[in-house]
């Protein structure tokens, strides 16, 4: 089994010049819409790649894993030492922090780590409620998750966006791994069956930051790829079989 590195190393670095990398992981969204999306506004196309784990090979592949798991980052650095990084909210904090996402403050640091968090909760309660719902349970589940859980996560965002003046981020005026994991959240849900409750009347904060993180040019420009419309694709065969999913509704602004 492959293993982390000790603690002792201090080869990894912030050093944002000439590193390429790779995100192993499903050719799905899955855990990796705010891994790619970093990677693409903070980099050209031709300095990160994506390889695609084969689900039918992947429980003999496990083993592989240092945890065990997907996704995995791995960095070639400027010396061409490779660094593999796995766990996606590891993964997300480190690009963040090497490219400039997490605020310039300990205080603005910490706002992006609690809106971050409430993304990620929101997002792993729907997996593990809904997604891996008991057959014959789901719709029921699906429809708690939307009357409670989601509608609490927006009226939360909601707020706290208006708090911020209303302009399409969590944290003053820049954009942050908070706006980018919530953006990517949120094609999440915007794929359900969800319109009566997340719109742009009933939740124009949160359409304003999707906005402003989609826009990105770099990052517009990867939503509009041949890879990202396969991503989806498979990501509504994925998701197709257990409940109304089209990933198409997620492109409001791309």
């Amino acid at each position: 089994m492959s293993t982390l590195r000790p603690s002792t190393d201090n080869t990894l670095s912030y050093d944002s010049q000439g590193s390429t990398y790779v995100i192993h992981y499903f050719q799905n969204h899955g855990m990796t819409g705010a891994i790619r999306a970093l990677l693409s506004l903070a980099l050209n196309k031709d300095q990160w790649s994506n390889q695609f784990q084969d689900p039918v090979t992947w429980w003999n592949d496990k083993d592989k894993a240092p945890c065990g798991t997907l996704p995995i980052l791995y960095e070639t650095t400027s010396t061409g030492e490779t660094i593999t990084i796995p766990e996606s909210d590891a993964i997300e904090r480190y690009l963040a922090r090497k490219y400039g996402y997490m605020g310039s403050t300990p205080w603005e640091e910490t706002l992006v780590n609690i809106f971050h968090a409430q993304a990620m909760t929101v997002l792993v309660k729907w997996i593990q409620k809904v997604a891996w719902a008991i057959e014959g349970t789901r719709e029921q589940a699906m429809e708690s998750f939307l009357k409670v859980t989601l509608r609490e996560w927006i009226n939360t965002c909601e707020k706290q966006l208006r708090h911020n003046g209303s302009n399409g981020h969590f944290v003053g005026d820049m954009l942050t791994l908070a706006d980018i994991k919530t953006a990517t959240v949120l094609d999440v849900f915007l794929s359900l069956e969800s319109s009566n409750i997340l719109n742009a009347e009933t939740s124009p904060n949160l359409w304003k930051l999707k906005e402003m993180v989609d826009l990105q040019s770099n990052y517009a420009a990867y939503r509009r790829s041949e890879e990202f419309k396969t991503i989806d694709s498979n990501a509504n065969a994925c998701m197709g079989g257990l409940l109304p999913y089209d990933a198409k509704k997620a492109h409001i602004f791309t």
